[in-house]
């Protein structure tokens, strides 16, 4: 596989991060890999130079638990989020990592990230913690390829709203032996970690989406979910069983953060990027027309949402990116007309207000080595650019 063909197929694992100016003075400290993939967070705190360590998880583990995990915003609201080169930026915090993430999954407590070695952390602003492992890529020379038969495409899923993260590892790195994982971000605790046994043979699982408090999955051997081979995790009660393609659309658009694209709330595709390549009905692109965007609809009134973009944007194209709160969400517009990847001005959206202004321009990601590692599944040149750069770090390192 060429490294043009991984990187594209990597897009889809390119994932977000977060808004934001300028550092609060915070120094952020990078968790230890421990053997079992968890590890042991060590946090300095600037204001005493007090040093507090993290809670016990492996052998590598010392001290004492942390505070509890802090909001990076008022309660109920997400940071703006993306990602450049080892920095996320989260809210008001420009974290650097000391990691070469791939992609970014937003929480109401802060962000995952996913490392080329199949590494799941989580950062809330003041630590970057290990929490967990996926499938790993290979790195050879000339390409990237995965470290199994099958890779899952989404790595990490959360909602619009709440703490809920999910996942699948594989014990061994076995892809035939994927276990569903559960995490909740602020009690930073694993809620379960169920073997997945109806996977078929030679097929494989894959982590659809999170609507509330259920998880779906597919279960398959290849392409979209054909029918009978998605199932619904339920987080409260712990089954988990068959469910119908159209329990999971109506799930998904019942969730109190969600606008759908298209004619009608029933024959609408969903806002949303954390299934654009898994064969589901959701729409990340949005068309823009005279200033306006097209066809929004809020599913639960069945009503028209009205938003207008500023006038210097006109008619094109632009890309969902991630859910602030119930009323605001941020778009992505093209880089320019001979360049149309989403790399151009970041704009937040107020449906309340009826209006869409920019937030940050397309000056603070002014070349391709800069482009931002975006929220969600879209991928794009932020995410091409961060497997390189990960790619060509463990290659330096062998």
């Amino acid at each position: 596989m060429t490294m043009r063909l991984i990187r594209n197929q990597a897009a889809a694992l390119a994932a977000l991060a977060v808004l934001a100016s300028c550092s609060n003075g915070d120094s952020p400290t990078r968790t230890e890999p421990s053997p079992t993939g968890a590890g042991s967070t060590k946090t300095l705190q600037p204001e005493t130079g007090r040093q507090t360590q993290d809670r016990p998880s492996s052998d590598h583990t010392r001290g004492l638990p942390p505070e509890p995990p802090r909001k990076v915003e008022e309660s109920g609201t997400r940071p703006i989020t993306y990602g450049q080169g080892q920095t996320l930026h989260l809210g008001n915090r420009k974290i650097d990592t000391g990691l070469d993430f791939l992609s970014v999954a937003v929480t109401d407590d802060g962000a995952a990230l996913t490392t080329i070695d199949g590494g799941i952390w989580f950062a809330d602003g003041r630590t970057v913690e290990r929490i967990g492992s996926t499938i790993a890529l290979r790195v050879r020379p000339r390409s990237v390829s995965p470290g199994a038969e099958v890779m899952p495409p989404e790595w990490v899923i959360t909602d619009t709203a709440g703490s809920l993260l999910a996942w699948l590892e594989y014990p061994g790195q076995r892809p035939d032996r994927p276990e569903l994982v559960v995490y909740d971000s602020a009690s930073r605790v694993v809620l379960e970690r169920k073997p997945i046994e109806v996977v078929p043979d030679g097929g494989s699982a894959t982590v659809l989406a999170i609507a509330g408090r259920a998880v779906f999955l597919d279960a398959q051997v290849s392409g979209p979910p054909p029918p009978g081979s998605v199932h619904r995790y339920d987080v409260d009660t712990g089954v988990l069983e068959p469910a119908a393609e159209a329990e999971l659309a109506a799930e998904r658009r019942e969730v109190s953060r969600t606008l759908v694209v298209g004619p009608s709330a029933e024959a609408s595709g969903v806002l949303h990027t954390e299934d654009v390549y898994r064969g589901l009905n959701s729409v990340q692109r949005l068309t823009v027309n005279d200033s306006k965007l097209e066809d929004l609809l809020d599913p639960h009134t069945g009503e028209q949402v009205k938003l207008r973009v500023p006038a210097g944007c006109g008619s094109g194209a632009m890309w969902f990116l991630q859910w602030l709160d119930d009323t605001r969400f941020t778009l992505i517009s093209g880089h320019s007309a001979d360049d149309p990847s989403p790399r151009g001005d970041l704009l937040v959206c107020r449906i309340t207000d009826g209006r869409c202004d920019v937030r940050l321009d397309r000056s603070t990601w002014p070349t391709v080595s800069t482009a931002p590692l975006l929220p969600g599944q879209m991928g794009g040149v932020g995410a091409e650019v961060a497997l390189g750069r990960a790619a060509r770090t463990v290659l330096e390192e062998e």
